[in-house]
């Protein structure tokens, strides 16, 4: 009788922790509970909200001890069966298996991120609620959930449909509480998800988690411009913000919070790029529309609108601002034009090549296997305007960073570096040398003057050199290319290019603050 009376108690104290996850719930409960080991440490800081983000922390952290003590082995043996699983998804992916009483079986780690936010804590035996308090705590403390990044992906497999999206209701709003508490508004993307060989399949291929394979499925199907290559390596907070677009219509999920739009440029910013470049006033327009896109696992403003019958559409890149694309069209009359820091090299309609191409293209130009190295990583992104695969792997003590062209397969550019955190026993052995980067001209071909090197980024920049100061240019290489190396100030920024010394392409460019 006394052991029923103390588990109710418990139970009690749990629910009541739960419900207002304070540091003066904390004290209540451990002056209850002084025959338990451990110590908790006063953490202060200046910060308000990092002592609350601590005191949430260290409120779940003793409820899990709490469990584990009072319940045991024996009671959590008992219980291992699998009900429910569980995803949480920010950057860091978590998957939890959960009992019949919502109770954790078992707690893992799919991504490096992951393991640091579960990094000492046991949560066998714990309540899903106390469990999901202490992780929300945890991602909030290593920074992974923020102001700028507020999106999280909660998805619940459970045979009985109605009892898993019970499970989803109940996460979002234990997550919502939490992150309120520590003043985060948040958004919350909540999903229920029946395991597929096919949603399996995609998850292990693109290395994310079956609740994220589940969400860009989702879009895809009612989006079919979108390809999953080019959403895969997006975070959760940017599948957010598509899935706020009239033109992405997702029944299946549930959404609350506004996602967080402060890593980008504001639209007011979009529009005015747009408007300079088509030489218009916002007074001469009409029929503007703005919104979030992606356009070829880059996240872009699309910025549309109308001026004496003419229709604009352009696409600005949401972070640099550059302008990835841009249209003009009259009846059957049409103009358009692209990125000029890159030349096209494939026509705008040519098939994508798949993520596992692109690693078996950089896997074979280093000679080795995928078997052989780790950490291998493939994910969309834009090199100079063009869109890549970057394929990451390390391997004998390196290193090693590749950029595959997406559509022709070739390597744009690569580097290979020590491997910092490599185990001091790993000492990297002698292998065959690396060949360098394609060249991208016959070596009997005629380089271009310095003079050319400077028109081309001058150009591109959209200055003169008389507008310029500090005009500069050398010959350098750039992973075996020959290149210019042309810079220069203007307006408050400093500008650095790369040209092909042959070629006259842009290799890299970069503008930053002077």
């Amino acid at each position: 009788m006394k052991n029923t009376e103390n588990n109710i108690d418990l139970s009690l104290k749990i629910n009541s922790a739960i419900s207002h996850c304070t540091p003066d719930v904390l004290n209540t409960v451990l002056s209850r509970c002084t025959e338990q080991e451990g110590s908790i440490t006063d953490m202060t800081t200046t910060n308000p909200k990092s002592k609350i983000i601590k005191a949430v922390i260290a409120s779940a952290a003793a409820l899990i001890l709490i469990v584990g003590s009072v319940l045991g082995l024996g009671y959590y043996g008992s219980n291992l069966k699998v009900d429910s699983k569980v995803g949480i998804d920010v950057n860091p992916s978590i998957s939890l298996d959960i009992n019949r009483n919502e109770k954790i079986v078992s707690a893992k780690a799919l991504n490096a991120d992951a393991e640091k936010v579960l990094s000492g804590m046991d949560l066998r035996g714990s309540d899903i609620e106390v469990a999901t308090n202490a992780i929300v705590g945890s991602m909030l403390q290593n920074g992974y959930i923020s102001d700028p990044q507020n999106s999280m992906l909660i998805s619940v497999d459970n045979a009985d449909a109605e009892k898993g999206k019970a499970l989803e209701e109940k996460l979002m709003r234990t997550v919502n509480s939490v992150l309120e508490s520590c003043s985060v508004n948040a958004s919350l993307i909540g999903q229920t998800v029946s395991v597929t060989d096919e949603l399996s399949e995609l998850s292990e291929r693109y290395e994310i988690s079956i609740g994220m394979a589940k969400l860009i499925k989702e879009i895809i199907d009612n989006n079919p411009n979108y390809t999953f290559e080019s959403l895969a390596g997006l975070s959760v907070n940017e599948l957010n913000l598509l899935l706020s677009s009239p033109k992405v219509t997702v029944d299946d999920v549930t959404k609350q919070g506004d996602t967080s739009t402060k890593s980008y440029i504001e639209q007011d910013r979009a529009l005015e790029i747009a408007l300079q470049h088509a030489g218009l006033s916002r007074n001469q327009i009409t029929g503007l529309d703005i919104e979030f896109d992606c356009e070829d696992g880059v996240m872009v403003y699309e910025v549309e609108f109308d001026c004496s019958g003419d229709e604009y559409e352009y696409d600005i890149d949401a972070v640099s601002g550059d302008i990835i694309k841009w249209e003009k069209e009259r009846g059957d009359e049409k103009q358009s034009g692209s990125n000029s820091s890159a030349p096209q090299t494939t026509e705008p309609d040519a098939q994508m090549i798949s993520a596992d191409k692109a690693k078996s293209v950089a896997l074979g130009h280093a000679g080795v296997s995928a078997s052989d190295v780790t950490g291998l990583k493939c994910r969309t992104d834009r090199e100079n305007g063009k869109l890549v695969y970057e394929v990451e792997f390390k391997y004998n003590g390196y290193e090693y960073d590749y950029d595959v062209d997406a559509y022709t397969a070739d390597i744009v550019k690569y580097d290979k570096e020590r491997d910092d955190d490599a185990p001091a026993s790993s000492k990297p052995q002698s292998s065959k040398p690396q060949s360098s980067a394609p060249q991208t001209t016959e070596p009997d071909a005629q380089m271009i003057s310095a003079d050319k090197a400077k028109s081309v980024a001058l150009g591109h920049a959209g200055v003169s050199a008389s507008d310029v100061t500090g005009l500069k240019c050398r010959t350098d290489r750039e992973n075996g290319r020959l290149v210019f190396e042309v810079d220069f100030k203007y307006n408050g920024y400093e500008y650095e290019y790369d040209i092909d010394a042959y070629s006259a392409s842009i290799v890299k460019s970069d503008k930053e603050r002077a």
